[in-house]
């Protein structure tokens, strides 16, 4: 199965979420640095291809490679790449049902 980059976009924007809270994460483009929690949250940057976050280094490689009409396609970041090579997205996790409701 070939999975589109408009899917592969739409599960990386999952991710934000997740990178927004206070849980440390990992940089989803190069699997490689952690992005800034608390206080410095705010220096994590906003990806020109996803509404996600990623690390400064790969921020300051998207705009090198924006300037060249290069940019690294989706397909080949780290948080997907694995996926890309099964054929086949994870699916949503639901959110646990409260059993006090």
């Amino acid at each position: 199965m070939n999975i589109s980059e408009d899917e592969i976009k739409k599960f990386l924007e999952r991710l934000l979420p997740l990178q927004e809270s206070e849980q440390q994460t990992l940089c989803p483009r190069c699997g490689l640095h952690e992005l800034y929690t608390g206080g410095y949250f705010f220096l994590n940057s906003l990806s020109r291809y996803a509404h996600v976050y990623i690390c400064e280094k790969c921020w300051m490689d998207e705009a090198l490679r924006e300037i060249d009409h290069q940019p690294i396609p989706l397909r080949l970041w780290s948080a997907v790449f694995p996926s890309v090579l099964s054929g086949e997205l994870p699916s949503p996790v639901a959110p646990a049902e409260d059993p006090r409701i």
